[in-house]
């Protein structure tokens, strides 16, 4: 690399920087391809070692997650350390529908974008208004269900993922509005149509 690369090099990485810490501003209060985006900045500033700020708390958001079972167990994923929401917490593949998207074509996104699994008929068996830290809305989440056709599972966000009975879910280290739904709805998450 000659000297005056070097120069363009550094220049490109406050550019990137820079860029990110917008997106990530941007995605507070907007939806969709912003947030996307964001994600997506996200992940790529993570692996060049920039440290972008941790977004704000979204509050009223809309999400999809899904359940995947099979022999009586529950597909988990463990989230990163740095993730933006519920860092190194257990939880439901899953994530926001986006401004017009119907939160079963949300789930079915998400399940392609995290897993590239290909949901065939997820079944929704919850949804459920959740409350904030603060006392306050946090936001609706959509809990679907679908038996687990055995295709490869290929990870793309999370730092794991598990196959865990109702019981050993609940006791991993996951928000409290998620083991809320565990708890409640029991056995009929895995009961078929």
């Amino acid at each position: 690399m000659r000297k005056n690369d070097k120069g363009a090099a550094s220049e490109s990485y406050a550019a990137l920087n820079y860029l990110c810490y917008i997106l990530f501003a941007l995605e507070a209060s907007h939806s969709g391809l912003v947030h996307r985006l964001g994600k997506a900045a996200y992940r790529k500033v993570s692996r060049v070692r920039i440290s972008p700020p941790p977004l704000p708390y979204m509050k009223n958001r809309t999400s999809a997650g899904i359940l995947l079972i099979k022999n009586g167990k529950l597909l988990l994923q463990h989230r990163t350390a740095d993730a933006p929401t519920n860092p190194n917490l257990w939880g439901c593949f899953g994530g926001g529908v986006d401004e017009g998207e119907s939160p079963t074509e949300a789930v079915k996104r998400e399940a392609l974008e995290e897993l590239e699994y290909v949901l065939k008929n997820p079944r929704l068996i919850d949804t459920e208004t959740y409350v904030d830290k603060l006392g306050e809305q946090g936001g609706v989440t959509h809990t679907f269900v679908e038996e687990y056709d055995g295709s490869p599972l290929v990870l793309h966000e999370g730092q794991a993922y598990g196959w865990f009975t109702l019981d050993e879910a609940l006791q991993l280290p996951m928000p409290e509005y998620r083991r809320s739904i565990l708890a409640r709805l029991g056995n009929q998450i895995f009961e078929q149509n």
